[in-house]
């Protein structure tokens, strides 16, 4: 792990998450666009923050998304995709959090070398 996003792990780790998602839609996901969509989500009732990584997929031309989501409400598949304006089938994992620093890392593993992009989001802000 590098210093970067070693340092970006343990900041975020500081949170009480209880959500994690991968996203993973037919269509690529742009920045904007992923931006669009993780500001709808903190804007919904009981979402506190939601932070989130642009990954490559192994196949070149695919993009996904990793979500880390604190919420004071019960949320599931069908909930978030409401939420995000996609389909159900777009998320292709959803859990609730079990290892806060584990899921933190695993989202923040390409700060600093090739993540696409990355952004973070608190109900506050809007």
């Amino acid at each position: 792990m590098g210093i970067i996003n070693s340092a970006y792990g343990k900041f975020f780790s500081a949170y009480p998450w209880n959500y994690f998602a991968t996203i993973r839609p037919h269509y690529n996901l742009t920045t904007y666009g992923s931006q669009n969509m993780m500001k709808r989500l903190v804007k919904a009732e009981g979402v506190e923050r939601v932070f989130f990584t642009l990954e490559q997929d192994f196949n070149p031309s695919g993009i996904h998304a990793h979500l880390l989501i604190e919420t004071k409400r019960k949320l599931n598949i069908r909930k978030v995709a409401e939420l995000l304006k996609t389909k159900p089938i777009t998320i292709s994992y959803f859990q609730k959090i079990e290892s806060i620093e584990d899921t933190v890392f695993y989202t923040t593993k390409y700060i600093g070398m090739n993540v696409l992009h990355y952004d973070y989001f608190e109900r506050d802000q809007f």
